[in-house]
């Protein structure tokens, strides 16, 4: 509508207005003034096409007249008697002007009818004149009429049309401002058109000053795809977008809706939703998941999560109410117990519960566990569905189940039962593995049972006495029963019934006992002989021993145990022996024992001869001396010489000899003898009391023997009894037939048999299936040929494990050489082979990428080239290193940077075959060595296609923290023989060409070549050169003059760092400068240059050479120093130089690589009063946007633009643009490499303020700057 402003000019201020238009084939327009006050001003606009028109003058009345527009003056249509009515405009003709009798003005257009005088009608008519008038006045008043009756039912239409858009519109806006979302329309090219409430205050703006701003102004963060109009009409789904509100940063889901009328686009709606808390639920939430499955997962408990939601609505429906009803619902149909099971399943287990029952799913494990076997009250299903019905909040239970590999576990379950139904669908389980314990168990069980046997089966009488109440609490035989008496005779006389049967004259001894073990002290062990009475009328001896067992609190004996032994046999056997002893007495010489008696008065009265033998004395001597003398440890005659004591005593008082009489005669002492020649000799004393056939005392007979020996091999006896025992190392002996006879307890904690499993059995149950029955062939020979044998040997345990042990076999042989019992004793070594495995794990592999480490890397290569050198094979060895990993490792952190390699390690472990190896040397170096090949063209062709591989497969992102990132590799190849033999060589000559690689570009690889070590030598000699460089004073700066757009005034200097090598000469900085970099010297060097840059222009300002700035080109490292602002303060304060004659030059690439630290350091700069400009502008990658909010003051077009001026159309505008774009920016330009005059007018042309270049001079020495601009030269140019 191009027109409209006209048609509204020609409306003016009309409430309604017509117009004619001749486009269309004619179109009449009715505009409608909006002017209520609820509403904003403005125009409707109703349009009707010139057809309509033309049939609507068909039904007119059939008289001329014409319709005219009187501002074109022109007329719009005409109609005559005898014609249809002519729609064509044109201009009125003077006829119809003359032929004109009416013109009547049409309010509300620019129309006016003129009724046309038609003079054949007229006259044929013959009508009076006034009646002609009339008809005349008819047609015209019916004409005007018709159209405005028109008009106003239009009228009336468009109205309520506008009061159905007002409404509309009032419920959309109430609508925009009522929402939370904050919504922005936009035309197609992105200007923003409206913003809703919510909108103008999350961006501080109106709705008008919004107005022409681009959506990106307002979200820079916006993904530029979703502005494309190209993609409209695809669905590119939710942008997130941090934005500042209120001094909080809030991230918003932006989404895009388009705006068309039909087919045509008329712009987008965009709509932001906060989400900024659902995004931190949604961390939250997955944090607690992950929080949750770190504690599943990593609680060492096996547990798992059973879905019984299904189990009570079948109950339920099954009318199953409790246990009975269970049961019998159970009964009635065994086979239904699948439904019921079919209730409870496993929806989750950790790796705990799995390793338990030996599974790896979940399905598996809950066959294991729970069964599908039909249901029994002990089993843990019965047990759950009975918790249920009963209401129980927690059962426990035992279960024995069998694993995957059949062995026998028996677990304790613990299930917790939620309060409320709806909870059912997780209920934890959690199952402990109670094996060991229950293995301890059924062993006590065993070993109390075998005990119980054994106590049993001791022909002794072993009793518990209870001094309280007089009884026998506890007896493995009965005294009565083993004197004849039937249980009825025993309970005839009651329950202390051994009192009546007790012999009268040891009635007082067998009270003085039991008064004495009243205060029998702790551990004291009491003996006694009593006689009881057979039921045949017999008296039978019994020794008793007896001990407290238990004592009451305040210290009086409670419990007694007792062992009573019928020694009826032996007492008589002992007095039918002392009347043999006289027979046997000149026997006793005869023997090597030493035999001594003594008189009634224990004077010694007989030694046998053999004491010369055992002790070198005479008896003559020992007689006269006496045979205490001979004691060499006279505490151990204590016990010899109490008994003495108590003959002596007895000897006075009758009772106490009728009593020693009746004790046990014979009492053994162990003696430590001095023989004569001072040796010790250990000798066994048995003495006892002579007795006469009335019982009267004779004398003591003690018998001496020799017993050193004994006493020797019973020491060595205990020692290996101790060992065997004690020992960690497992131990079993067979007979010579290879029986096992006797394994230690090291045996069964090892191999875990117990050692009734493997008695009498042959030790080949323990030998693996594995183990080569050649390899125990050679076992046999070894002992049959030497006697013994040790090596290494794998074994199987109870359960079926093998592992190796250490095993030594040794061939016991008697004093006659024959073959007694093999003794075999072996070691675990799983844990050392383990430990073994570790160690040479972590000394020979990278612990992050399990990849072979520098030192297995090098055995294998050192390998590889042996066998290639014997094989006149060729060897194809590899070095990668990662480009662009330390700015990821950097910013994301270690933690990242370790995902990274280790993905890294995976793509090349894949690239490779299984006969290559892989390795990371460390950091992000790898190698590759790949398998020989037979000649140089395979191996050339093997080395390109995995160099292209590796290639392909790190050109794939990589996804860390959710987000892609991209790393390259740079590759070096060498080739053995031809680049070299020895290990060292090679991997130098694969190193070299990896850097080589990473020079050309990075993200290749090349093959070694003989001039790269040239190359190597070359850099590392500059290197060295460099380090000593600054302390020598090598370097100079030279100075490039700046001036004026006219090319007239000048208006500073570059000073550009060079460097005067003693041999080399002059170095170029593109030689040395990345050097400097590289070795971590740019730092202090670009400090030199700053102050010598200050010391030159102070020195020049005192000379009188008014040079208003000088600039200094600062590297990224010296740049993002945390302290560059103190030093250049501290340059400044020294060289007395103002700090608004310093410039700092800068590139694109050093401000764009952290824009917040950027803005902080550049503050810092700016506050010191320093000028900043742009070095190299255009060739970088800075965002236009950051670009305005740096506090920059110059911008410096590249020399790369300059070199095509004015020709090249392209540079031309680009420095047209940056021209016009840094003015605009309110900064300065200048050019740089300005070389011809073309260049210099073009430059002046533009507008640019400053120039630089060979035009005006080369970079030079400070002394011909100074000759060169010193004086009047200094400002203008000719």
């Amino acid at each position: 509508m191009a027109a409209l402003p006209a048609l509204l000019r020609r409306a003016g201020d009309d409430p309604f207005h017509y117009l004619y238009a001749e486009t269309e084939g004619g179109t009449v327009y009715l505009v409608l003034r909006q002017s209520a006050d609820d509403q904003p001003r403005g125009h409707w606009l109703l349009r009707l096409s010139g057809d309509s028109m033309h049939r609507w003058l068909l039904q007119q009345n059939a008289h001329g007249w014409l319709l005219e527009d009187k501002v074109e003056q022109r007329a719009i249509a005409r109609r005559s008697r005898n014609a249809n009515p002519d729609p064509r405009i044109a201009p009125l003709s003077a006829e119809e002007r003359s032929l004109s009798i009416r013109v009547l003005p049409l309010p509300g257009s620019d129309w006016q009818l003129r009724v046309l005088f038609d003079a054949a009608e007229a006259s044929a008519a013959q009508w009076p004149a006034l009646s002609g008038k009339l008809l005349l006045f008819l047609v015209c008043s019916l004409l005007v009429l018709g159209a405005l009756v028109g008009l106003l039912r239009e009228q009336r239409a468009l109205r309520e049309l506008n009061d159905a858009s007002r409404r509309s519109l009032r419920q959309a806006a109430s609508a925009l401002r009522t929402i939370e979302e904050r919504v922005l329309l936009t035309h197609a090219d992105g200007r923003v058109n409206y913003l809703n409430p919510q909108a103008e205050d999350l961006f501080g703006l109106s709705d008008e000053e919004a107005q022409g701003l681009h959506i990106l102004d307002l979200l820079p963060g916006l993904d530029p795809l979703l502005i494309n109009v190209a993609d409209m009409h695809r669905d590119l789904g939710t942008d997130l977008v941090e934005l500042a509100q209120h001094g909080e940063t809030r991230l918003f889901a932006v989404t895009r809706s388009e705006l068309s009328e039909g087919e045509r686009h008329q712009g987008f709606v965009w709509v932001m939703r906060d989400v900024t808390e659902e995004q931190q639920s949604m961390r939250v939430l997955q944090e607690t998941r992950r929080r949750y499955q770190d504690i599943f997962e990593g609680t060492g408990i096996a547990l798992c999560v059973l879905d019984l939601a299904g189990l009570p609505p079948f109950l339920r429906d099954q009318d199953i109410v409790d246990t009975e009803s269970l049961q019998a619902w159970i009964q009635a149909n065994p086979q239904r117990h699948t439904e019921l099971v079919a209730q409870m399943r496993i929806t989750e287990a950790n790796q705990v519960a799995l390793q338990l029952v030996g599974v790896n799913s979940i399905e598996s494990a809950w066959q294991h566990l729970l069964g599908d076997s039909p249901l029994h009250a002990e089993g843990l299903r019965f047990q759950l569905i009975a918790a249920l019905l009963e209401g129980q909040r927690r059962l426990e239970m035992e279960a024995r189940i069998l694993t995957s590999e059949g062995d026998e576990r028996h677990l304790w379950m613990v299930l917790r039962l939620p309060e409320q139904e709806q909870d059912y669908h997780a209920v934890t389980l959690s199952v402990s593995d109670i094996t060991s314990r229950k293995q301890v168990e059924l062993s006590l069980i065993e070993r109390e049972r075998f005990w119980s046997e054994v106590v049993r089966a001791a022909p002794d009488m072993l009793y518990v006495h209870d001094m309280l109440s007089r009884e026998v609490v506890y007896s493995n035989h009965s005294l009565g029963l083993k004197l004849g008496y039937s249980k009825p005779e025993l309970r005839a006389m009651g329950q202390h019934f051994w009192e009546q049967i007790l012999h009268p004259d040891d009635s007082d001894y067998y009270w003085r006992i039991r008064a004495l073990q009243q205060v029998v002290g702790q551990n004291q062990l009491l003996e006694s002989q009593l006689r009881w009475r057979h039921r045949n009328g017999r008296w039978h001896w019994f020794s008793i021993r007896e001990q407290a067992l238990s004592r009451t609190p305040d210290g009086r004996v409670k419990h007694l145990i007792g062992v009573a032994k019928d020694i009826t046999e032996q007492i008589e056997a002992s007095e039918s022996l002392r009347d043999s002893e006289r027979r046997y007495r000149l026997l006793a010489e005869s023997i090597s024992d030493v035999i001594f008696t003594t008189d009634d008065d224990l004077r010694l009265n007989y030694l046998s001869p053999s004491v010369r033998e055992l002790l070198g004395y005479d008896t003559d001597w020992i007689m006269r001396n006496g045979m205490g003398s001979l004691i060499a440890n006279r505490a151990q005659l204590g016990g010899f010489e109490a008994l003495l004591d108590r003959i002596r005593e007895a000897q006075r008082n009758p009772l106490l000899m009728i009593e020693l009489r009746n004790e046990h005669q014979m009492q053994m002492f162990v003696l430590d003898c001095l023989r004569a020649d001072d040796r010790k000799v250990t000798v066994e004393l048995r003495a006892m009391p002579m007795w006469d056939e009335h019982g009267r005392f004779e004398g003591m007979l003690g018998i001496v023997r020799d017993i050193s020996p004994q006493r020797r091999a019973e020491k060595e006896l205990r020692m290996a009894a101790t060992v065997f025992e004690h020992s960690t190392a497992a131990i079993l002996v067979t007979d010579p037939a290879g029986y096992i006879v006797q394994v230690n307890e090291a045996f069964s904690r090892i191999s875990g048999y117990a050692s009734a499993q493997v008695l009498d059995q042959l030790p080949n149950l323990l030998t693996a299936e594995s183990q080569q029955s050649g390899h125990m062939q050679y076992i046999l020979a070894q002992l049959n040929q030497h006697g013994s044998w040790e090596g290494e040997v794998w074994l199987k345990r109870h359960n079926g494990e093998n592992y190796p042990a250490w095993v030594g076999i040794t061939a016991v042989h008697d004093d006659e050489k024959d073959l007694v019992s093999y003794v075999c004793f072996f070691s675990d070594m799983s844990e050392r082979k383990a430990s073994e495995q570790r160690i040479h794990r972590l000394a020979y592999y990278d612990p992050l990428t399990h990849l072979p480490n520098r030192t297995l890397f090098q055995d294998r290569l050192y390998t590889a080239l042996q066998s290639a050198e014997r094989r006149e094979d060729w060897v194809v060895l590899m070095f990668l290193d990662l480009d662009r990993f330390k700015p990821i490792n950097d910013s994301l952190g270690h933690a990242a940077g370790d995902r990274m390699l280790q993905e890294v390690a995976l793509r090349l472990a894949a690239c490779g075959d299984d006969s290559d190896t892989v390795a990371r040397m460390g950091g992000d170096e790898f190698t590759l060595l790949l398998r020989a090949q037979d000649c140089r063209e395979s191996a050339l062709k093997r080395a390109i296609h995995v160099g292209e591989q590796i290639l392909a497969s790190l050109s794939r992102p990589f996804i860390l923290e959710g987000r892609e990132f991209f790393v390259t590799a740079s590759i070096g190849i060498a080739l053995s023989p031809q680049d070299g033999e020895e290990l060292s060589q090679l991997m130098k000559n694969a190193d070299t060409a990896m850097y080589h690689a990473k020079e050309r570009g990075k993200n290749n690889f090349q093959f070694y070549q003989a001039e790269m070590n040239a190359s190597a030598l070359e850099r590392l000699e500059l290197e060295s050169d460099l380090r000593h460089a600054l302390e020598q004073g090598q370097f100079v700066l030279h100075y490039q003059p700046q001036l004026s757009g006219d090319g007239k005034r000048l208006t500073g200097a570059e000073a550009l760092l060079r460097w005067e090598h003693p041999t080399r000469g002059l170095v170029p900085p593109n030689d040395f400068v990345p050097v400097l970099e590289e070795i971590g010297l740019v730092v202090p060097v670009g400090d030199w240059a700053l102050k010598e840059a200050c010391r030159q222009l102070k020195a020049w300002h005192q000379a009188r050479v008014r040079l208003p700035k000088i600039s200094v080109n600062l590297s990224a490292r010296q740049f993002s120093d945390g302290q560059l602002g103190e030093r250049i303060a501290c340059i400044l304060k020294d060289s007395g130089v103002p700090a608004a004659c310093l410039e700092l030059e800068l590139t694109e690439s050093i401000l764009m690589r952290d824009v917040a630290e950027t803005m902080q350091i550049l503050d810092n700069l700016k506050r010191l009063g320093l000028c900043i400009a742009v070095d190299d502008f255009g060739t970088g990658y800075s965002s236009l946007n950051y670009l305005k909010q740096f506090p920059i003051d110059v911008l410096k077009i590249d020399r790369s633009f300059v070199d095509g001026l004015p020709e090249g159309e392209q540079d031309a505008q680009i420095a047209r643009a940056i021209i016009a774009m840094a003015h605009s920016l309110n900064l300065s330009v200048i050019a740089e490499g300005v070389e011809t005059q073309a260049q210099l007018d073009f430059l002046r042309q533009h507008g640019c303020d400053e120039v630089q270049g060979y035009l005006f001079g080369r970079p030079m020495p400070a002394a011909q700057f100074e000759s060169m601009f010193s004086g009047a030269a200094l400002f203008v140019l000719s």
